[in-house]
């Protein structure tokens, strides 16, 4: 988008086309939107040319972080300002009394991830790759029920394939118990989401 809107634009990266056109078709076609297909470990932007940069939810699967924070870099313009929000797995939890278990479920769910623990390293690699002022926050997300907790978290597809992976239907009848108890008190999870933000 031209750079010589008052109000300057936003431009969304994505590697992948059907997210694109999802995005396109629930913008309003304001000339100030841009949406690009690229890898965001090669920005194709010049050197400098970004007034700032946000990464939301994408570190954690990227096969190096430290690339695309490094790409931020060398996009931003000196004084500009990058924000990174990312979840860290290590911090999920589901309320349940079977401990174990739970553990079980919560370790095999962060296990699928690339990058589990991105959220807490993520302050140093913004120091790393050379920004400065950086200021964290964390946000407590909470899923309030089993159906809740499944929509965004994938619970039961999660037990499931434990229980393949270890063949043992502990995690299908941890799986019911949990359903089950549900009805009469909700059963919620949780996730801290770390919010970073630092200066170029």
């Amino acid at each position: 988008c031209s750079s010589d809107l008052p109000g300057g634009c936003a431009i969304g990266v994505d590697s992948s086309v059907a997210f694109l056109e999802l995005a396109c078709s629930g913008s309003d076609n304001s000339a100030s939107i841009e949406f690009i297909n690229a890898d965001i470990q090669n920005l194709p932007f010049a050197n400098s040319s970004l007034d700032s940069c946000k990464v939301d939810r994408t570190l954690q699967h990227v096969e190096s972080p430290a690339s695309v924070i490094d790409e931020m870099f060398r996009a931003v313009r000196s004084g500009g300002t990058v924000v990174c929000a990312e979840p860290d797995w290590g911090t999920f939890t589901i309320d349940d009394g079977d401990r174990a278990m739970v553990g079980k479920i919560t370790n095999f769910w962060a296990e699928s991830f690339r990058n589990p623990w991105i959220g807490r390293q993520l302050s140093n690699k913004l120091r790393e790759a050379g920004f400065s002022d950086v200021q964290v926050q964390g946000v407590l997300l909470i899923a309030p029920s089993f159906e809740a907790s499944d929509r965004v978290f994938d619970i039961v597809q999660t037990a499931v394939r434990l229980a393949e992976s270890t063949r043992s239907d502990e995690p299908l009848d941890w799986l019911s118990n949990t359903r089950e108890r549900d009805s009469s008190r909700p059963v919620w999870s949780s996730v801290t989401l770390f919010l970073s933000v630092a200066l170029r």
